[in-house]
C-alpha cells in the first residue's frame, strides 16, 4: 500500500476566531509573547480628490531589541468619522512590509476619513495597536454642507496658501540623504535626473514620492489618538504562516458532538485551494491559506456522513476601532474654487485616457493541487464522446467503477497492491472534487454533463489529505472552471472571501516614444517607488514632468528598524 501522507496544522485551539482572530488571554500563555507588532504608515498625501489614488505603504515594526517580524498578513482600510469602512485591503507582509491603492470614486463625499493599518497580532500592542493616518478627501461635484459658523470648533478648513505655491525652492535634508536634481526649473514632459548621495543612514526598504504640492492648506484641530480599549481581555491570535479562516458548527441532536468533526474549504480561481480540517471540543475550526488568490467564492462543509445533522457558519467580523463622538466637518473656502475647478477638468481628462496608461499588476504565484502531477489525466477530448458521465467513466476512466448502494450511486476505486491492501481500503471512499469543490453526493458528478468537462484526473491509490484516509482521488475539472455545488442544506454555505488585495504599479510614461505625443498627461504623481532600494551610497532615478506646471515635492521615507520615521526632501518647478 503505497499512502501519501499531507498535515495541515492548526495553531491554537481557540474559542472564538474571525477575520480578526481574538480568544480568551486566560487560555494563553502571554510569557512566550515577548515581540510586539507597532503598524506604520506611509501615504502619497493627505488631501486628494475623487478621481486621485490613494497610494500607501505599511510597515509592520517589531520589538527593536528582537527585531524579529511576526505577521504574514497585514490590513488597511479607509474609514469615514462614523467607523464605516469604504475599503478594506488583505495585504501579504514580506519582511513587515506591504503597498497597496485605492481609486477614489466620486460617490464619497467631501469630509475626514481615515486610513487604518494594523495586523492581527498588533492589536494586542494596547500602546499601539494601529496606525492611524487623516485623510481629506473633496469631492467637487458634491455639495458640501455649509458652516454658518467658522470659528465653531472642529470645523476642517481648507483654503489657498500663497507659501505653498511660491516659486521659491526649499529643501529639507534631516540628515538623512541628499536629493539633487540636474535642473532646478523643468518644461513639461522633460526628463528629470535625480540624484542620491550620502545614504547609508537610511533604511534599506523605502517611498521614494514625487508629487505637485498644491496651493491649499488644511487647518484642523490636532489629533490625539486614545489607546486601544482591549481591556486585557482578548488575545489576537497573529497570522504567522498566513491568512487564518475560522468557523464554527452546531447540532440541535443531543446525541452528536461537535468535536473531531472534518470541514473542507473550497477557493475558487485560477489557481484553485483545498483544505480540510477539524473543529475543536467547541465546534470551532480554522484554516491557515498562506497561498494567494484575490476575490473569490468559497465553499465551506461539514465533511462527514451524517453532515445534515450539521449546520456550519464562518466567522466575517472585522475589527472596529472606538467611533469619534464628535464628527470634524470639512469646509472648503472660496479661495480655492479656481483651483479646485481647474484639477478637477484635468482628472476627467486623465481618467478618460486611462486605458491608454494601463498599468500591470503583480503576478501571483501560481499553486498547483495538493495531489500535484499524480495518477492518470483524461482529456476527454481526445477521446469518443459520450453522453452521460457514467458512460465516460465505463468506456475511458479506468479502475474506477460505480456502484448501487441503498443509499444511491457510489464511486469505488479498483484499488492497486496486495489483496490486504484492497480489502483495507475497499470500503473506503475516494477523494472527489469538481474543480477543487468537494462533491459528497455521489449523484452531483453522476448527473453532470460530460460537454462541460476539460479533463479527469485519476489517483488510483490510497490517499491521506489531513484528518482524511480516502481510497483515491477524482478530480474534474471544467472547461470554464465555474462548477457550482448543489447547496442544499445547512452544512454547506458559500462565502465570498476578500484574499489577498492585488497592487498596480502607477503609470510613468517614457517620452522617448513618439506615440504618446498627442495623449495628455495631466499627472500631479509624477513617481512613486514604495520598495525603492538603496543599495548603494549614491543612486540615479529618471522621471518625466507632465504637462502640469507648479512645484514638485521629492520625498523619500521611511521607518528605521527601531520605528524611527526619516525622510528627506526637495523641490523643482515645472512650467
Amino acid at each position: 500500500m503505497s499512502t501519501k501522507y499531507i498535515f495541515l496544522g492548526l495553531i491554537w485551539t481557540c474559542s472564538f476566531v474571525s477575520a480578526q482572530v481574538s480568544i480568551d488571554r486566560a487560555t494563553v500563555n502571554m510569557d512566550q509573547f515577548t515581540i510586539r507588532e507597532s503598524p506604520k504608515l506611509i501615504t502619497n498625501d493627505k488631501v486628494l480628490l475623487t478621481g486621485e489614488k490613494l497610494l500607501y505603504k505599511i510597515f509592520s515594526m517589531s520589538d527593536p531589541v528582537r527585531k524579529k517580524v511576526v505577521s504574514a498578513i497585514g490590513y488597511v482600510s479607509l474609514r469615514n468619522e462614523s467607523d464605516s469602512i469604504v475599503f478594506q485591503h488583505r495585504l501579504k507582509l514580506k519582511d513587515g512590509k506591504s503597498v497597496g491603492a485605492y481609486f477614489i470614486p466620486g460617490t464619497l463625499k467631501t469630509g475626514k476619513y481615515h486610513l487604518i493599518a494594523y495586523t492581527n497580532f498588533s492589536l494586542n500592542n494596547t500602546k499601539a495597536p494601529y496606525a492611524k493616518s487623516p485623510i481629506y478627501l473633496i469631492n467637487p461635484f458634491k455639495k458640501t454642507p455649509l458652516i454658518m459658523d467658522k470659528e465653531e470648533k472642529g470645523i476642517t478648513e481648507v483654503k489657498t496658501s500663497i507659501e505653498r505655491d511660491t516659486i521659491s525652492v526649499k529643501r529639507k535634508y534631516d540628515e538623512v540623504a541628499g536629493l539633487e536634481t540636474d535642473k532646478k526649473v523643468y518644461k513639461p514632459r522633460e526628463k528629470v535626473k535625480l540624484i542620491f548621495k550620502n545614504m547609508n543612514k537610511v533604511n534599506k526598504s523605502s517611498v521614494l514620492s514625487v508629487r505637485k504640492v498644491a496651493p491649499i492648506n488644511v487647518y484642523s484641530e490636532e489629533e490625539i489618538n486614545e489607546p486601544f480599549n482591549n481591556e486585557q481581555t482578548n488575545f489576537f491570535v497573529p497570522e504567522i504562516r498566513g491568512e487564518i479562516i475560522s468557523g464554527y458548527i452546531q447540532t440541535s441532536r443531543p446525541d452528536k458532538s461537535i468535536k473531531d468533526k472534518v470541514i473542507s474549504l473550497t477557493i475558487s480561481g485560477d489557481n484553485t485551494i483545498f483544505k480540510l480540517a477539524k473543529t475543536n471540543s467547541k465546534g470551532h475550526f480554522f484554516f491557515v491559506v498562506p497561498e494567494d488568490y484575490t476575490k473569490a467564492n468559497s465553499i465551506f462543509q461539514v465533511h462527514e456522513e451524517d453532515r445534515d445533522d450539521y449546520s456550519l457558519e464562518v466567522n466575517t467580523v472585522v475589527f472596529r476601532q472606538k467611533k469619534e463622538d464628535k464628527k470634524t466637518p470639512v469646509i472648503l473656502d472660496a479661495t480655492i474654487k479656481n483651483w479646485l475647478e481647474k484639477r478637477s477638468i484635468q482628472l476627467q481628462i486623465e481618467n478618460a485616457y486611462y486605458d491608454t496608461k494601463k498599468t500591470i499588476a503583480e503576478k501571483k504565484k501560481e499553486t498547483t493541487p495538493f495531489f500535484e502531477l499524480q495518477g492518470k489525466n483524461y482529456v476527454l477530448s481526445e477521446y469518443n464522446h459520450f453522453p452521460t458521465m457514467k458512460e465516460v467513466f465505463v468506456e475511458i476512466i479506468e479502475n474506477v467503477g460505480i456502484r448501487k448502494r441503498k443509499e444511491g450511486e457510489k464511486f469505488v476505486m479498483i484499488t492497486t497492491g496486495t489483496d490486504k491492501d484492497r480489502s483495507l481500503f475497499s470500503k473506503m471512499d475516494p477523494l472527489i472534487l469538481i474543480d477543487g469543490v468537494l462533491i459528497q453526493n455521489a449523484k452531483e458528478l453522476v448527473d453532470y454533463d460530460p460537454k462541460k468537462v476539460e479533463s479527469i484526473r485519476i489517483v488510483n491509490e490510497s490517499y491521506r489529505y489531513g484528518p482524511k484516509i480516502y481510497s483515491g482521488i477524482i478530480a474534474v475539472s471544467t472547461k470554464k472552471g465555474d462548477f457550482k455545488p448543489i447547496l442544499n442544506g445547512e452544512y454547506i454555505k458559500e462565502v465570498e472571501l476578500q484574499g489577498i488585495t492585488p497592487y498596480k504599479k502607477i503609470y510613468t510614461p517614457d517620452y522617448t516614444d513618439k506615440k504618446l505625443d498627442r495623449i495628455p498627461d495631466y499627472r500631479v504623481q509624477l513617481f512613486w517607488d514604495p520598495e525603492f532600494i538603496l543599495d548603494s551610497e549614491s543612486k540615479t532615478v529618471n522621471f518625466y514632468t507632465s504637462d502640469v506646471p507648479g512645484k514638485y515635492e521629492i520625498k523619500l521615507s521611511g521607518y528605521t528598524n527601531d520605528g524611527v520615521y526619516i525622510n528627506s526632501t526637495n523641490y523643482f518647478i515645472v512650467e
